[in-house]
């Protein structure tokens, strides 16, 4: 990332900091609201792995009943938070305007802790993995260096870190279940039905913003007048900006609605 040229170059929207202070306020405000707590059925899924796991393990005692303990620590407290912080509005940016010091910081702190249990759960039941490692790794590389960036800050950059934290929780999810015996037919149709409930809820949402959008695009006072509309559609998360109406082109829809012959008569 570090190599585009923008970085090298003086510039208002793309700034970076090795400042200890700035990189804490931005990762305890911002960064791991995205990379850590909001993705609650991801942590929900690793933790109740790891206490199946360390339940069903040979560890010492002490060891065991320690990593369980904490396991169910931390699965109470993500719900929780989640739940705490629903009822505390984002900005069109998807971060908070402004959110109590002593929130964030203690918020950032556990993120941190709670990133080396993960770290620990690896090393106790994958430790020859190398493809877990890997996955580690990778993540780091590529949330290591977005620490020091300081504008743009969005939850944007994290994205593709979520394809490898979703690797390890299946690794963890699947040893799991193997370790409390579940039937492989039992899974496979589980994973079948999950995986066509969540894309096609998904797709549902997706084209029922499409259409409402394109609805409300297909105005002359719109797509010719420059006249933003005020209505939103039903699914603002799915869409940039959490679709603030001033992002809409008035000149681009004038040319899709052309186009494909959409203009309403």
């Amino acid at each position: 990332m570090f190599i585009h040229r923008g970085y090298h170059e003086a510039s208002i929207y793309r700034v970076t900091t090795f400042n200890p202070n700035k990189i804490w306020q931005d990762y305890g405000t911002v960064t791991h609201f995205w990379l850590v707590t909001f993705n609650i059925a991801l942590i929900v899924a690793i933790l109740l792995a790891i206490f199946s796991l360390t339940v069903k393990s040979n560890l010492p005692v002490i060891r065991k009943w320690l990593t369980a303990i904490v396991a169910a620590i931390f699965l109470v407290y993500y719900i929780f938070i989640n739940i705490y912080l629903k009822t505390i509005p984002l900005n069109d940016g998807y971060s908070y305007n402004a959110l109590d010091p002593k929130l964030w910081n203690r918020e950032g702190i556990i993120s941190v802790i709670f990133i080396l249990f993960i770290a620990y759960a690896i090393f106790t039941f994958f430790k020859t993995d190398p493809k877990m490692w890997l996955y580690v790794l990778l993540i780091g590389a590529i949330a290591g260096q977005l620490l020091f960036v300081e504008s743009p800050v969005n939850p944007r950059g994290y994205f593709l870190t979520y394809i490898f934290m979703y690797l390890i929780a299946m690794k963890f999810v699947l040893k799991a279940l193997d370790a409390i015996k579940v039937n492989q037919y039992v899974i496979n149709l589980a994973l079948l039905l999950a995986l066509i409930f969540m894309g096609g809820n998904y797709q549902i949402k997706v084209h029922t913003n499409y259409v409402a959008n394109l609805e409300r695009v297909n105005h002359p006072q719109f797509y010719k007048r420059g006249v933003l509309f005020s209505k939103h559609i039903p699914y603002r998360e799915f869409v940039w900006t959490n679709d603030l109406t001033n992002q809409q082109s008035p000149t681009y829809w004038n040319l899709y609605l052309t186009k494909h012959h959409l203009i309403k008569n």
